[in-house]
């Protein structure tokens, strides 16, 4: 069997998405089933990685979209099986209505890394089959190294993205909000950027340097929309953060493994988030961390398990 990603017409960049892409073809070609990137653009430049081919090979037997942008021109391959990995709700490519005729095309078949983006699609009135494939995490490296132990205030720290689905400024108003007299605020990101409230920022961070900051927090604010998975607060509570996340029906679909006081605090506006962070902190939440871990590990697994399980769809279907 060989698979194919199609990248053609959007390629990698550096990005989360792309990052994905990549580790999931690396991972099956381990598992010895041969897999290709084939992608005419190549920009991402965060770790080596396997040379993009410029056309879909002819011994594919599965080729897979990897966004809205190569669902069509997939459709349309003479291949065996066709798939569309959705990896998030691309509205900011097409709008609902669009995106559905995409979701319904026939002779695609659906997979969503996510069942909370399952369920947002079939809301949306999607009459085809949608199997969940998660894209795993790197369960053998994220940690906890309780250096939040040292802290002398509650440190909240938060992904910076200048994109407004990543919603850096709902940030921004919790820290104004929350003041600095108990709290501390950090961040990391892929841009630099100057803000008076951090105490400190990384760009381009280094997994060893996430390792440490996600293990120095208590916190981890999470106010990312539109995404699949939304992989930094898994890592982060991997290393002992507890996770307050929004609760917009679009909010990276972090409801996976977050669950409003199960495993996770979740709010609807800064001001709740602002008062579960106040009232709720000081309790012992040990638990709730640790049931979110929980969940990771046995839910959403390692991307090897995951990629097993891709491997066996793509059999069955």
């Amino acid at each position: 069997m060989t698979i194919a990603f199609n990248l053609l017409g959007c390629g990698l960049g550096n990005n989360g998405g792309s990052q994905t892409i990549i580790k999931a073809c690396e991972i099956l070609n381990d598992l010895n089933v041969k897999s290709e990137l084939v992608s005419d653009i190549d920009n991402f430049t965060w770790f080596k990685h396997r040379k993009c081919i410029s056309s879909i090979p002819k011994d594919a037997s599965a080729v897979i979209a990897t966004g809205c942008g190569t669902v069509i021109n997939t459709s349309k391959l003479n291949v065996p099986k066709k798939y569309w990995w959705i990896r998030g709700h691309e509205d900011w490519w097409f709008n609902d209505n669009e995106l559905l005729k995409l979701y319904n095309i026939k002779n695609i078949i659906n997979i969503t890394n996510s069942k909370s983006l399952a369920n947002r699609i079939k809301s949306l009135g999607c009459n085809q089959t949608i199997h969940t494939i998660y894209q795993g995490i790197d369960l053998d490296f994220w940690c906890d190294l309780n250096l939040r132990s040292q802290n002398k205030k509650i440190k909240i720290g938060c992904l910076y993205g200048n994109k407004p689905t990543k919603r850096w400024k709902d940030f921004k108003k919790l820290a104004n909000a929350l003041g600095k007299n108990k709290y501390e605020f950090v961040g990391f990101g892929l841009d630099s950027i100057r803000e008076d409230f951090l105490s400190q920022y990384i760009k381009n961070a280094s997994k060893k340097q996430l390792l440490e900051l996600y293990s120095s927090c208590d916190i981890w604010f999470a106010p990312t929309i539109n995404e699949g998975l939304h992989n930094v607060p898994m890592e982060a509570s991997l290393c002992g953060c507890l996770i307050v996340c929004n609760n917009n029906k679009n909010n990276g679909m972090i409801l996976d493994y977050a669950f409003n006081n199960h495993s996770a605090f979740t709010y609807n506006n800064i001001d709740e988030a602002v008062s579960i962070i106040e009232n709720k902190y000081s309790l012992d939440n040990s638990h709730i961390v640790k049931e979110c871990q929980n969940i990771i590990r046995n839910n959403i697994g390692s991307r090897y398990h995951n990629m097993n399980n891709l491997i066996k769809l793509i059999y069955e279907t």
